[in-house]
């Protein structure tokens, strides 16, 4: 309770006191807002830096000195005024800093620059300033539209109060449409005179090219100011943007996102209500930079294209030897993956943390970045599982609250998520080994020989004994084994190819034979009656005919036990069954059992009979 009661105290002292120089800047001229402050030692020894100088910056010259863009060299020179004013600034940041920035590769002339500088100086806001201006003019439109109508009207009297008071909306918004235009000119003009000097002055400020000038950058410049204010947030990110767009030597693009990630995770558990929301800001606006570069790799082309801040490493152009190494798109993709990583670490611990502070600083900051950052599917569902996690356990009602709006923003935010897989598929992956070829004399699978283990398909009517005579036992053919695996099994051994004819030429006899035999029964088949001759004398003359076949043929009746029917007459078996030679193969059996051909068998064996009595 003590601690937030601190932070709300912080926040609002402070927020009264930017309003308070808001308001006197606005109300007065530079001059006579200069008279108003107190001298600049007596101002830093009251004051922390990033106030002192907000407090002073309204009542400073113009950082532009009368050159624009085109002629950078024009009547740039300082007056005594402005170079006595940089003696005393210098003055007096040499002794607020405890080490000097020019120990850590930062010359002191930039970082009083970046102190000197506003928002109106690096930026303006063209595309707001359009839709101001075609607004005004819009309604301008509507209000001529109006008078004209008016004035075609039969009773129009021009001296009434509806029309003296549409005529002088019509000047008002005409002279507020000028100003409007004329500060976007001005605004333009200032800004290139600003680029200019900035221009000639960029390859002073990093005396040395490596990490430790960009992280005096970080942690001296750039967030003390960007967690003083709104404007201040924003006109760090617009600095860094600048600082690219003039492609600056020895900033380096890497290495800053580095730092400044690193440093705000340092610094989200320690901050009050409100910096955790400009750090949302700051957040929002630099990582949706990044991620435009991740969407369109044209895009990041052309923003590369011999741009020094997106080398990757810092060289030093007096000892360059070799080539210089740019950094390329994948790597732009992985090193946003990282920072997105590295801030959903620090969230994922302030969520489940149990301090109120922690978890409402981690939901204020995800509410005003949540449009650009977590924007990685794995990262973003994760939050999102936090934020509900938060929503469903937490009894405070004001965090309940924010987290519920805050799961809503997510969730609409999911059309934007960018599947991390589909986006880093730029790393190589391991080449399938391709398949070998099948040699020359192996046939394909599912033909006849396929394999020397294969089992031939069964046909109707062949019998076990020729099946397994002319086919070996079959054998599950070897599965490929994985290359690990492969030298220590030994492989399976193959039949040699010598008997793979003798097998095809076995199995085509048999089919050939089976084939014959079917074609014979066809035609007995054939000769029987087709309309509706007696069924019984049909099948007696194919037992006289099965009756004269050569002496090879054997009568035989089984000696099973016979068995009586209704009739009381025994039930006999009869077979027929074929010679020990290989060749005749038209032997077939019959057998008969039962009551349905009691009559058939008797009189089959009795004809037989006969015969063989004869013969003998």
């Amino acid at each position: 309770g003590a601690l937030k009661l601190l932070c709300a105290l912080i926040d609002g002292s402070q927020d009264c006191f930017l309003s308070l120089i808001d308001f006197i800047s606005q109300a007065a001229a530079r001059e006579k807002y200069m008279k108003l402050v107190p001298p600049f030692q007596q101002i830093f020894g009251v004051l922390e830096p990033p106030l002192a100088y907000a407090a002073l910056r309204p009542g400073l010259p113009p950082f532009a000195r009368g050159a624009s863009k085109a002629d950078a060299k024009a009547s740039l020179v300082a007056t005594p005024e402005e170079v006595e004013l940089h003696k005393q600034l210098l003055g007096v940041a040499q002794q607020c800093l405890t080490r000097s920035t020019e120990e850590d590769g930062l010359s002191m002339d930039f970082y009083v620059t970046f102190w000197r500088l506003s928002l109106q100086d690096i930026f303006v806001p063209t595309d707001g300033y359009e839709k101001v201006l075609s607004r005004m003019m819009n309604s301008q439109r509507q209000f001529e539209d109006t008078k004209a109508r008016m004035e075609r009207n039969r009773n129009f009297d021009n001296h009434s109060r509806d029309y003296k008071t549409l005529q002088r909306n019509i000047v008002r918004q005409k002279e507020v449409y000028d100003k409007v235009k004329e500060e976007h000119l001005q605004q333009k003009l200032n800004f290139e005179k600003v680029l200019a000097r900035l221009e000639l002055e960029k390859s002073g400020w990093f005396l040395k090219k490596d990490q430790e000038a960009t992280q005096a950058l970080v942690a001296e410049m750039f967030m003390p100011r960007a967690l003083t204010s709104y404007a201040d947030a924003m006109f760090c990110c617009k600095f860094v943007r600048l600082l690219i767009r003039m492609k600056t030597p020895g900033f380096l693009f890497l290495d800053f996102f580095n730092c400044w990630t690193l440093l705000l995770c340092m610094n989200l558990r320690g901050c009050t209500e409100r910096e955790a929301q400009i750090c949302g800001i700051i957040l929002r606006e630099m990582m949706s930079y990044v991620f435009s570069l991740r969407q369109s790799e044209k895009t990041y082309e052309q923003e590369m294209k011999d741009n020094p801040c997106f080398h990757r490493h810092h060289y030093d152009e007096t000892q360059l030897d070799g080539p210089v190494e740019f950094a390329k798109h994948s790597e732009i993709v992985r090193a946003h993956s990282k920072w997105e990583g590295k801030i959903y670490k620090t969230l994922k611990i302030s969520l489940e943390s149990e301090e109120w502070t922690d978890k409402r600083n981690a939901l204020l900051l995800l509410s005003q970045s949540c449009e650009s950052c977590p924007v990685a599917e794995k990262f973003a569902k994760g939050v999102l599982h936090c934020v509900e996690n938060v929503r469903e356990r937490e009894k405070a009602s004001d965090l309940k609250t924010l987290a519920n709006s805050l799961a809503v923003k997510l969730k609409a935010c999911s059309k934007t998520w960018v599947k991390q897989e589909a986006r880093e598929k730029a790393a190589p992956k391991s080449v399938a080994k391709p398949k070998e070829a099948p040699k020359e004399g192996a046939p394909k699978e599912g033909t006849a020989g396929a394999t020397p283990g294969a089992t031939p398909a069964a046909t109707p009517g062949a019998t076990p004994t020729a099946t397994s005579a002319a086919t070996p036992a079959a054998t599950p053919p070897a599965k490929e084994l994985p290359k690990e695996t492969k030298d220590a099994k030994p492989k399976p051994k193959e039949e040699p190819k010598e008997k793979e004819p003798k097998e095809q030429k076995e199995q085509k006899q048999e089919t050939k034979g089976r084939s014959k035999e079917k074609e014979r029964d066809h035609k007995r088949r054939a000769d029987a009656p087709r309309n509706g001759g007696d069924e019984r004398s049909e099948k007696r003359r194919r037992g006289d005919d099965d009756a004269k076949k050569g002496d090879d043929d054997v009568v035989m009746i089984s000696s099973h036990r016979p068995a009586t029917g209704r009739s009381g007459a025994a039930r006999n078996s009869l077979a027929v069954q074929p010679s020990h030679s290989d060749r005749d193969r038209s032997s077939r059996t019959v057998s008969s059992y039962g009551d349905r051909a009691d009559r058939r068998p008797t009189a089959q064996y009795s004809r037989g009979h006969d015969r063989l009595d004869r013969r003998r």
